[in-house]
């Protein structure tokens, strides 16, 4: 009976899916805030789906992007939920 209740258990515990990553969807809202010699400042919103059964919270800082091999920004965001098995968005700036 003892086998049967760990077995159980460990089955539960696998058949959880907690760790598949976020699916990014699309780009969404881009607007152009700021353009000077120097600096371009673009807000967006980025839609992911997370099928995981646990939400969140998360911040985005100092996220790279590169074209072609270049450093061309750096993007941020403010905090954000990330809700459980659901479509949600981040604005990045």
């Amino acid at each position: 009976m003892k086998k049967l209740f760990t077995l159980l258990i460990a089955l539960a515990l696998v058949g959880c899916s907690i760790t598949k990553q976020p699916e990014f969807k699309e780009i969404t809202r881009i607007d152009v805030k700021n353009i000077s010699m120097r600096n371009v400042t673009i807000e967006a919103d980025a839609v992911f789906n997370n099928p995981n059964i646990l939400k969140g919270k998360v911040t985005i800082e100092d996220l790279h992007i590169f074209v072609d091999d270049i450093d061309v920004g750096v993007v941020s965001s403010q905090e954000f939920d990330v809700p459980a098995r659901a479509e949600f968005t981040i604005p990045l700036q």
